[in-house]
């Protein structure tokens, strides 16, 4: 993988894991096993109750180190 940031970085995340055994299905930035998670997750974010990858940091750190 390669990556170039600009001026200001960047920030990335990487996933691996062992193969699951469960369809895959893509559109845009989304992720899910079937079109109906796909919508889901489309209208969480439209509605903006999708979380920030910063704030999940926040909630992680918070339940590890508190």
């Amino acid at each position: 993988m390669r990556v170039i940031a600009g001026a200001e970085g960047a920030r990335v995340i990487l996933y691996a894991g062992e193969r699951q055994g469960v369809p895959i299905v893509m559109h845009g930035p989304f992720v899910a096993e079937n079109r109906a998670d796909l919508m889901r997750l489309s209208r969480l974010y439209l509605d903006g109750k999708m979380p920030r990858v910063s704030e999940l940091d926040l909630a992680h750190a918070a339940t590890t180190n508190g």
